[in-house]
């Protein structure tokens, strides 16, 4: 199986960044890398990542499988079930992927496998029902996409307390919010497939363009509440450097309106996530 097959099959560039952004959130959630670094810590780290990664290859991998008629007419260039893997060995795949990352999960500890439980149950259910979900829908895999929080705090024990620690109670509001337009986006672009299984949703009751549009206004009112860790002095000068560049890429993305929205969300998000990552390493 070459590197792209691997790379559409377990979507690494949905993975890998979520990895990275448990990075962030732990270190936060411990106020420095030298307690990360502790051999204990370090340990139930690396089990937590290799237990999330293995939970998002099998989540996703099982979405492909049941997404398969709608994604034929949203996104046929990227359906890999049938042709790279046979839609039964995926099955099995995903299944040996959902045990591997609760195996993982136990050697970390018995409070990040009691979250990762928590969020495999809460994966089951979305892929199964996402399409009954209706107006639910959005809401629900946003917060599942920012339950990535508790388990960067059952990684790090609770945390440190410290106003490192407490900015990672403010950060999941801004996330949600930027992630829920997100979803409204994806969703009014997907609503060709999507419509015929008989969903309901934002995107059938309102139309394409005022979900996208409602997605862009979520962002933009979003965005001032990143910027509270650096007002209340839980994040320096560097993080606010950050939070400028998102700032002037969102605004400056209604100047060019044929952008696609979803890079301008990555142009947002990516400087905040970064920015905060550099300027704990910097001052702590």
């Amino acid at each position: 199986m070459g590197l792209f097959n691997t790379h559409s099959i377990f979507r690494l560039g949905k993975t890998i960044p979520t990895l990275l952004g448990i990075v962030t959130i732990t270190l936060h959630a411990y106020g420095s890398v030298s307690h990360l670094l502790q051999p204990e810590n370090l340990k139930i780290f690396i089990m937590s990542e290799c237990s999330l990664f293995l939970l998002l290859c099998g989540g996703y991998l099982m979405n492909d499988i049941l997404d398969l008629p709608y994604d034929r007419i949203n996104r046929p260039g990227t359906v890999y079930i049938g042709k790279l893997i046979s839609r039964n060995a995926a099955a099995l795949l995903s299944v040996v992927l959902f045990a591997l990352s609760l195996f993982c999960a136990s050697a970390a500890s018995k409070l990040v496998l009691a979250v990762i439980a928590a969020q495999m149950a809460a994966l089951l259910i979305y892929n199964i029902f996402s399409k009954k979900m209706s107006y639910l829908k959005p809401f629900y895999i946003t917060l599942l996409f920012v339950s990535m929080y508790p388990l960067s705090f059952a990684i790090a024990g609770g945390g440190i307390p410290g106003p490192r620690r407490d900015s990672i109670f403010i950060f999941p509001v801004w996330l949600y919010f930027t992630v829920l337009s997100y979803e409204f986006i994806t969703d009014a672009k997907d609503w060709g497939g999507d419509s015929i299984s008989g969903a309901v949703g934002f995107t059938g009751r309102f139309g394409a363009e005022a979900m996208i549009r409602t997605g862009k206004i979520i962002t933009v009112l979003a965005l001032p509440i990143a910027f509270i860790p650096y007002f209340a002095g839980m994040c320096g000068i560097i993080y606010l450097s950050g939070w400028v560049i998102s700032a002037i890429a969102l605004l400056g993305s209604f100047m060019f309106p044929k952008i696609d929205f979803i890079s301008v969300l990555a142009a947002v998000v990516l400087p905040i996530v970064i920015s905060s990552l550099i300027d704990l390493v910097v001052y702590s």
